[in-house]
Order: C-alpha cells, then sequence, then structure tokens
C-alpha cells in the first residue's frame, strides 16, 4: 500500500513540475555555438557582447550575434557560417592587436590582473607609502586609469567598499548596478573634480576573507593619438547609450565616435573580468567533460531508455572499489563514494540510463544477483544504469582562497530551469543519484539535473550521527547551490528535499539571499519594445518540495515563511508526504525509527512553494 502511495506521489510531482517546466526546447547548433566561452570572447572582442565570458545568458547571447550580423552586412539565420566565423575571428583578431593584453601580479595587494599594455603601462604608479589595499596602473594616453584593490572584511564588506567608490563621483549615471551580499559589479559615467565626464567599472569579489577587484576609469573624450579600432558594431547601436540603464527605457544618442570609444571600453573591461577570476583562485569547470566521456547518446529514441545527465556535488570521501574495474567497464553505482565524511567538495557528473516505463522506473531497479552468485544481465528495459561518471574538480579550500566556476557548456546550458535534489537519512550516493535520474525521466522535461548528497551513514540506526553529518555539510551545499544559480541561464532553481535533507536546505537558502540580490533586477536583450523586461529575468526558487521533512511544525512553518519572498509564487500548497521512512526507496518496505529516538518532535509532511 505505501509503495502504491508512493507511486501517486510521484506522478503527482510529475505532472506539477511538467506544468511548470514546459519551457521552449533549447536553440539549434547557433545556440551551441554560442554556449562555447570561446566564441562568447570572441563576441566580446568584436564589441557585441557587454558581459563577461562564462556569465552571460542565451538571449544575450543570442543578441548579440544578431547585432554582429547586422555589423558585417549578414542575413544569415543559422549557425555562424565559416566565413562569419572567418570575419569574427579577423574582428577579435584586430582588437586583440589594439588591446595587446598581458597578465601582471601586483606584489602589494597578491592580484593579478589582465592589462591592455598598449594602453596602460604594466608598471604601477609609484606610492607615496606602502599600500597593501590599492595599486593603480596609468596610461601615457592620459585620462585612463586601473586600479586593483584587496581589503580584508573586518574593514569593509562589498556594499560598504562599493558605496564608498560611489559617493565619490558627481553626477553619476549607472548602466550596470549589481550589488549582492558577496560581489558587485558597476558600469556607469560619472563626472570628477576636473569637470570631465568619465566611463567606470567596477568589480568587486569576496573570498578568503577578503574583498578583491577592480575600478578602470577612462575619459569620455580620449586622446586623438590613441588608434582606437573601428568595431562591426551595427551604427544605430553604436550611437545608443542608456545613461541610467536598459531598464530605465531612455536611450540617448551620441556621436558615432563616442559610441564606438564606449563599445571599445566595455570590450576591454569585459576581457579584464573575465579572467579576473580565473587569475585569483578561482578554478573553470565544464560540464562538457561529461558529453566527451559519455558513452551512450540520445534519449534512446520512444521506446528506448531516457538518458539523464546529473551534475553532482558530495563532501563524501571516494570509496575504493575492493577490485579494479575492467577496462571499459561501466561505474558502479555503489562504488562511488563511501558513507564517511571528506574535507574535499567533489563536484562530478554521471549520466543515468532509466528505463522507458515509469511504473518500472519508480522502483529504480538494478541487476540482482542470482541463486548461483552471478549478477543477472543487464537490460536497459529493466534496468538503471549508469553510463559514466566524470570527476570535474575537488578542493578543500572552497571559500577559503579557491572558488569553483561552473559553466554548463552542454545542451542543458540553454535550459532555464533547474532541479536540485537533496537526500534523506539512511541514503547512499548511488540510491539519491538513481532517485533523481527518476524523478527527472518522469517530468521529461527541458531541464538541468542537480543532486547534492551528504554523507549519510546509510544505516538504519544512525539517524543522530546522519544528523550530525548533515549539518556538517550545510556549508557545501550552499556553494553548490550558489555555483548553479551563479549561471546566467538559470532563471529558476527547482528544489526537492528529502527527511533529514529538508533541514539542511532550510538552513542553506538563508544564505542565498545575496545570489536573489544580484540577478533580482536583470535586463533581457531583445528589440524595440522588449528591449528591457526587468521581471523576466528574475531569479527565484521554483518549486520548493519538502518530502517528509525532518523539521518541527513550529520551525517548518517559520522557515517556509522565509522562503515565500524568493519563490515564484507567494502562495504554499501542501502535497501528500511521500511516507513515513528515510528515503523514497526504502518506502515500501521500511518506516522510520520511532520518534522518541529523534532530538526532537518532528513533523513528517510534504509541502511545496509554487
Amino acid at each position: 500500500m505505501l509503495f502504491r502511495v508512493f507511486l501517486i506521489v510521484i506522478a503527482i510531482l510529475a505532472a506539477q513540475m511538467s506544468r511548470a517546466w514546459a519551457q521552449n526546447a533549447p536553440g539549434g547548433s547557433l545556440d551551441d555555438q554560442l554556449r562555447v566561452v570561446a566564441i562568447q570572447e570572441l563576441l566580446i572582442g568584436s564589441g557585441n557582447l557587454d558581459v563577461e565570458a562564462g556569465h552571460v545568458s542565451q538571449p544575450e547571447l543570442q543578441a548579440a550575434a544578431l547585432d554582429f550580423r547586422n555589423g558585417i552586412g549578414s542575413g544569415e539565420k543559422g549557425p555562424f557560417t565559416e566565413l562569419e566565423l572567418q570575419k569574427l575571428q579577423d574582428a577579435a583578431d584586430a582588437f586583440l592587436a589594439f588591446a595587446d593584453y598581458t597578465r601582471v601580479r601586483d606584489p602589494d595587494t597578491g592580484i593579478t590582473v589582465t592589462l591592455p599594455r598598449n594602453l596602460f603601462s604594466p608598471i604601477p604608479r609609484p606610492k607615496s607609502s606602502p599600500d597593501p589595499n590599492w595599486t593603480t596602473f596609468v596610461s601615457s594616453y592620459g585620462g585612463m586609469q586601473i586600479h586593483v584593490f584587496r581589503y580584508r572584511l573586518f574593514a569593509e564588506t562589498p556594499v560598504s567598499l562599493l558605496s564608498r567608490l560611489v559617493e565619490r563621483r558627481q553626477n553619476i549615471n549607472f548602466e550596470r548596478l549589481d550589488i549582492a551580499g558577496n560581489e558587485f559589479a558597476v558600469d556607469a559615467t560619472a563626472d570628477f573634480s576636473s569637470g570631465k565626464s568619465y566611463l567606470i567599472a567596477m568589480r568587486g569579489w569576496e573570498t578568503d576573507g577578503y574583498i578583491i577587484g577592480f575600478q578602470a576609469v577612462f575619459d569620455v573624450d580620449y586622446s586623438p593619438a590613441l588608434q582606437v579600432p573601428d568595431l562591426v558594431v551595427p551604427t544605430n547601436v553604436k550611437s545608443t547609450v542608456y545613461r541610467n540603464g536598459r531598464s530605465s527605457g531612455r536611450p540617448e544618442q551620441v556621436t558615432e565616435r563616442e559610441g564606438n570609444w564606449r563599445h571599445v571600453v566595455k570590450a576591454l573591461t569585459n576581457r579584464i573580468s573575465s579572467d579576473f577570476e580565473v587569475s585569483n583562485g578561482w578554478r573553470k569547470i565544464s560540464s562538457a567533460e561529461c558529453k566527451k566521456r559519455r558513452l551512450t547518446t540520445g534519449r534512446g529514441g520512444q521506446d528506448g531508455p531516457k538518458i539523464v545527465r546529473v551534475v553532482f556535488a558530495t563532501d563524501r570521501k571516494k570509496a575504493e572499489p575492493p577490485v579494479p574495474a575492467a577496462p571499459n567497464a561501466k561505474p558502479d553505482v555503489d562504488q562511488l563514494f563511501a558513507a564517511t565524511p571528506d574535507d574535499r567538495l567533489h563536484v562530478g557528473c554521471a549520466i543515468v540510463s532509466v528505463p522507458p516505463d515509469p511504473a518500472i522506473a519508480a522502483k529504480v531497479p538494478r541487476p540482482k544477483p542470482n541463486g548461483r552468485g552471478q549478477v543477472e544481465p543487464f537490460d536497459a528495459q529493466k534496468h538503471f544504469g549508469i553510463d559514466s561518471v566524470v570527476d570535474l574538480g575537488s578542493s578543500a579550500r572552497l571559500g577559503r582562497g579557491e572558488e569553483f566556476i561552473l559553466v554548463d557548456e552542454g545542451k542543458e546550458g540553454a535550459f532555464e530551469r533547474a532541479l536540485l535534489f537533496i537526500h534523506g537519512y539512511n541514503t547512499s550516493f548511488g540510491e539519491a543519484l538513481l532517485r533523481v535520474a527518476q524523478i527527472a525521466a518522469a517530468v521529461d522535461e527541458n531541464l538541468r539535473v542537480y543532486m547534492f548528497s551528504w554523507p549519510s551513514r546509510e544505516r538504519y540506526f544512525s539517524y543522530v550521527d546522519d544528523l550530525d553529518n548533515a549539518e556538517r555539510a550545510e556549508q557545501s551545499l550552499q556553494y553548490f547551490m550558489k555555483l548553479i544559480l551563479r549561471d546566467a541561464n538559470v532563471r529558476q532553481l527547482d528544489v526537492i528535499a528529502h527527511s533529514m535533507g529538508s533541514q539542511s536546505l532550510l538552513r542553506s537558502v538563508d544564505g542565498l539571499r545575496a545570489v536573489f540580490d544580484q540577478r533580482a533586477w536583470g535586463i533581457e536583450a531583445g528589440a524595440g519594445a522588449d528591449a528591457a523586461k526587468p521581471s523576466q529575468v528574475r531569479l527565484r526558487l521554483g518549486q520548493v518540495i519538502f518530502a517528509a521533512p525532518d523539521v518541527s511544525r513550529p520551525i517548518f512553518e517559520r522557515q517556509l515563511a522565509m522562503l515565500a519572498p524568493y519563490a515564484a509564487a507567494s502562495r504554499s500548497t501542501r502535497l501528500p508526504s511521500i511516507a513515513h521512512c528515510g528515503c523514497p526507496s526504502c518506502c515500501a518496505s521500511a518506516r522510520a525509527p520511532d520518534t522518541s529516538a529523534r532530538p526532537r518532535n518532528r513533523s513528517r509532511r510534504g509541502a511545496s512553494i509554487s
């Protein structure tokens, strides 16, 4: 009976999420081209992409591609042709020759910055006294400076530092103003005491107890001695500026010379910003590795198995298989990660094959040993299978001198909705991985699939140990959620938290307020009346489902109210609990431990914010 209830609940969840995840299908090969970071860097160099590479949404990329085509007089509609790619490369090469970038490490602040050395001297301006917080690079053309800074958090916060930098300026007009609790990005025009107007770009990040970043300043009326390249940007785009940001809807016209220079400045600062993170402790990890290592392709056809890509993070220790795997053997899901905590956070991806029949898939079946000590042959029609597992990266110092940037260059990178699954107590890594693949296959929509696995002891009577390990993993969960939400294409994050995983989610979301602040008023790329639609890109939570949460009723209701402002709508609806058990796959045969064995009384129920 309990298992039938579980199947009904899965069907309800799948139906509800299918309606929410009914998005447009991913784009064609042009979208595939645009998701490649190298192509984004070329578009920046051509002057048509005004966003950092790797942090750009698909609509902005499409708008940049359209502007580039209009700039070169191309009427193509599909993927870039070889001729277009050559012209894009030529435009970027010409800009590269103009800038002549080089990386310079400042010994005072310890910051590495990418400088256009045709414009700036790589030797810092002499200081009247040693200053470990601030260093300035100047230009021989005058009217241009690049400052790098590094402040301890006890002296400044990102918001207080930005306030101090901004309040020095007169008549400042913001074209971009992204402020979060742990980073900021500003593009503006401001008047200085000299009476001149300058273009300003400010970027700041919090890491390892410091705020690091740069401020670039360029005179709007640049020196005639500077040979500025004529960018392949449409004339009407060049001469149109939004001094108060695109969301103001009030464009202004400038001369083509000033407009071209503004695009040159943005290309310079976007390249500096794109390189800054990688040069100062951030490490890019790309999901493209999943595709390279994939053995099975496609979704298996209408009658074949469904193929689900899962990007996962875990602070479990890697398991040591008792017997080395045979060459080209598929990974054993039970031999990937152990039940013990690790000081490192491991990020990877797995390709999971799910049986096409939902009734079979709901049981998460795998090949079983027979009476003769052998394992029955794998059958894709009735068994789950792991096609491949790729280790994308691991670190023991995340947030303490080392950071990850998760770049999704696969086809899933175009999907705007993401699903994160957080398992409950008495659950192995393998069980959680197959369960989230089963849920994603049941939904059968275009979405990115993520899983966080904390080190459950995987034992029925280890509830207290699991409680400690789940709490210990909360910082890692929060970091993983930030990685997901920093992707400019992710507009809504749907979360399913089961059992003890609900506690980790409820405590982690409060620390993610900065992420929602940062993306709350982004701008949708477009044209004409659709050029500015801030509400369309507000980052928020979508479906938040608590399946049998191990949280007392008063705490659950209070925390649920705190989640509401970040949800897709301000209403909550109850859903049936999956069952009173430690993990979804146990629902047919087990009950959760008696509540007297728990540290405090729990109210197990399901809830959703939608």
